[in-house]
């Protein structure tokens, strides 16, 4: 049994966030469309203050910051993710009780996040983890205020997503992953990347099939592509 894969790119459209006025204990976050402005869903939306929401460079994650704090302006900012959709959220920051966090945002290639941290009653200074919560590094150490840290794009093409698509054919069986990760297909064909990525693909056929390549998207050959 033989399977062939075949990858497309195609461009997707493009989605902002915007947050609810004013400091209250009950800001959430919306995703909104920018061809009309119309609200696609609300995002989190448990009651605290949510803010200051960032994609992740391959829009399969958000990155906000969250205050449980009943005080507006009380200590308790941390930095959560959650996917796309909203679901799976998860405090990224919750191990660094000593500090709080915000205005994250992601590395152009997803791996790090860059934000603002500060110690109870001190000034902020600029941080950097993994974007997974490990590895917490402080790259400042002003007695001044430091805030809002961004990357630059690595090329003018960065800030555009492009979807990657994979089509199978013929009568055998298995899957592709990619890396980094996102396509698992099997289930999950198809994902959007940020425009410049270096995005690998493997494909696994399961026992009894046989791969014998790759076309389209300008993929050829049967190793990695």
């Amino acid at each position: 049994m033989i399977r062939k894969w075949t990858s497309v790119l195609t461009a997707t459209p493009s989605y902002i966030f915007n947050e609810k006025c004013c400091w209250t204990p009950n800001r959430s976050i919306r995703l909104h469309k920018l061809s009309d402005g119309s609200d696609v869903e609300l995002l989190a939306k448990d009651g605290y203050s949510d803010f200051q929401s960032a994609f992740s460079p391959d829009g399969n994650y958000i990155v906000w910051t969250k205050n449980r704090s009943t005080d507006p302006y009380g200590f308790g900012y941390d930095i959560w993710r959650m996917n796309k959709d909203g679901s799976s959220q998860v405090n990224l920051t919750s191990a660094y009780s000593t500090l709080q966090f915000s205005y994250a945002s992601y590395s152009r290639d997803g791996s790090k996040i860059v934000m603002r941290g500060q110690t109870n009653g001190g000034d902020g200074n600029i941080y950097i983890m993994n974007a997974d919560g490990s590895a917490l590094q402080q790259l400042t150490t002003d007695t001044s205020e430091e805030s809002s840290p961004d990357y630059g794009p690595l090329n003018v093409n960065s800030a555009v997503l492009y979807d990657l698509i994979l089509t199978k054919s013929g009568t055998g069986a298995g899957t592709v992953i990619s890396s980094p990760e996102g396509i698992n297909c099997g289930s999950t064909c198809q994902i959007a990347y940020a425009g410049g990525s270096s995005v690998t693909l493997t494909a696994n056929p399961s026992s009894g099939s046989t791969f014998i390549g790759w076309s389209g998207g300008g993929c050829s050959g049967q190793g990695h592509v």
